[in-house]
């Protein structure tokens, strides 16, 4: 089998014609009695970062995927006229230089420009690797890879860098991305340029440059704080991948990408009730984003999470009324009272697994009391479930607004609450409740319910995949977007 390599004159042509003009449609190599064929150049990478300083001396490049040990750089900053003002055509790496990593590089600034000149930046990445494609019967052409990236100094790239940590192929996942400048004072040590972002022009791209679905929780560029949501459509097991959060570009191409109902595997705030969504024993309220439960009441969905899953809810607890539940572990001088119980999974056959939280009653004060609730839907908890009731520590927070937490994974079902702090998808953040091991029999589904007392409100509700541990997010400093071509 004859395989041809490109000559050092087409690769300097090629590199020429990437320069100047861009694009690179087609390499198309003649032999002569042998035959003919085409051959795309393929850019090595599709998307990344780079950063000088004011005195255009220095700076950081950023990639999006990795790049090989030989691997040439060059680095050319010009200004609206297009004049080069800065360049450097010596890197070439030693070593793998890994997506998301930052490699720092000296620039040659022969006329001490500065960097409020620089109007766009040109990045030419040569790969020692070829895409080798099969042209005319056994002929096959080797092509060095070879990208252009492009970068003006209006849009802008922080890269962020997301690890898998848990030994399971991620699908769909969605990743909490706070954003932190608060205490940093320093514009050049920043994460974002607070100064530009807002949340009309910015979008997220994974390391091919594809758009991502995403929901803004927190953008506060006063205080310098964002928070964002961004489903990750795909996650290797002990792998990871660098999305850009970019922005200063308008119109904004993908803002439809904005989306909260395709971030997360369910979402409701309670506008009105949706029967769609959930079932019910009995009929219940909803007035001014505000679910309503009274004691004898409770919900569920409708659909089902898989069996790893986290639910993150909005809930003001409300007291049980006394009412004794006779299936617990009762005496003949205390009871137990359930109030509102949290089903964290329900199995196909709708056994409901959950938290059941209230008072135990016949001492001289009322104590707090909660423990694992178990029962069939639709019944009423009392006529075929168990509730193991006791008094041990912590306890929940009742009557004022709290954030409820409940996770499912590998059968260990773990309840949460924290009664303050605007990250409510930091599960660090919460105190551990309750953990129970429960059976599982496949997918499961959630609800909320009242047995007594009350009444108790939510707010909101919302369910992701989730995985023990998450995965981890790095983010790096603000940075201007390079585009790469040839576009694959």
């Amino acid at each position: 089998m004859r395989k041809l390599r490109l000559t050092s004159a087409m690769l300097a042509l090629v590199l020429l014609l990437a320069t100047l003009g861009l694009a690179v449609p087609s390499i198309n190599v003649s032999v002569q009695e042998i035959g003919v064929g085409a051959q795309k150049v393929v850019s090595p990478v599709l998307q990344g970062s780079i950063w000088f300083n004011t005195g255009l001396t220095s700076g950081e490049l950023v990639f999006s995927n990795d790049l090989p040990g030989g691997t040439k750089i060059y680095v050319m900053l010009y200004d609206s006229g297009g004049n080069l003002l800065a360049y450097n055509y010596t890197i070439q790496l030693t070593t793998i230089l890994s997506a998301g990593s930052v490699l720092r590089y000296s620039l040659n600034n022969p006329a001490g420009a500065t960097r409020s000149q620089v109007s766009y930046a040109h990045v030419v990445v040569l790969s020692p690797e070829y895409e080798t494609t099969l042209v005319s019967g056994n002929i096959h052409v080797n092509t060095q890879k070879l990208g252009l990236g492009v970068s003006d100094t209006t849009k802008f790239c922080t890269p962020i860098t997301i690890t898998e940590n848990s030994g399971n192929t991620l699908y769909n996942y969605s990743v909490e991305i706070v954003i932190d400048d608060s205490a940093t004072t320093n514009p050049e040590l920043w994460k974002l340029d607070w100064n530009i972002v807002n949340g009309s022009s910015l979008y997220f791209t994974d390391d091919n440059d594809r758009p991502l679905y995403f929901w803004i929780q927190q953008l506060d560029t006063n205080n310098r704080i964002a928070v964002f949501w961004v489903n990750i459509p795909y996650l290797p097991a002990n792998g990871k991948v660098v999305v850009c959060l970019n922005y200063g570009v308008w119109p904004n191409p993908y803002n439809k990408y904005q989306d909260l109902y395709k971030v997360f595997l369910f979402v409701d705030d309670f506008n009105t009730f949706n029967p769609d969504a959930w079932d019910s024993n009995s009929q219940v309220t909803v007035n001014n984003g505000i679910l309503t439960l009274n004691g004898g009441q409770w919900v569920w969905t409708k659909q089902n999470f898989g069996e790893h899953y986290a639910v993150h809810m909005l809930a003001y607890l409300g007291y049980e009324n006394g009412t004794q539940f006779k299936n617990a572990p009762n005496t003949a001088k205390r009871y137990y009272s359930l109030g509102p119980f949290i089903m964290g999974y329900i199995s196909p056959s709708d056994v409901a697994y959950s938290e059941g939280i209230g008072g135990r009653y016949g001492g001289i004060f009322v104590q707090d009391a909660k423990g694992e609730l178990t029962f069939t839907l639709p019944d009423d908890p009392d006529s075929n479930g168990y509730w193991d009731a006791s008094i041990s520590s912590p306890q929940y927070t009742w009557n004022q607004w709290t954030y409820l937490t409940v996770t499912l994974y590998n059968g260990n079902l773990v309840f949460y609450q924290k009664t303050s702090g605007w990250n409510w998808g930091n599960i660090s953040t919460y105190i551990k409740m309750s953990s129970y091991t429960v059976t599982i029999s496949g997918d499961g589904r959630i609800g909320i319910g009242q047995w007594s007392g009350g009444p108790s409100y939510y707010g909101w509700i919302v369910v992701r995949n989730y995985v023990d541990p998450e995965p981890s997010v790095s983010v790096g400093y603000w940075y201007y977007q390079l585009t790469f071509y040839p576009r694959t």
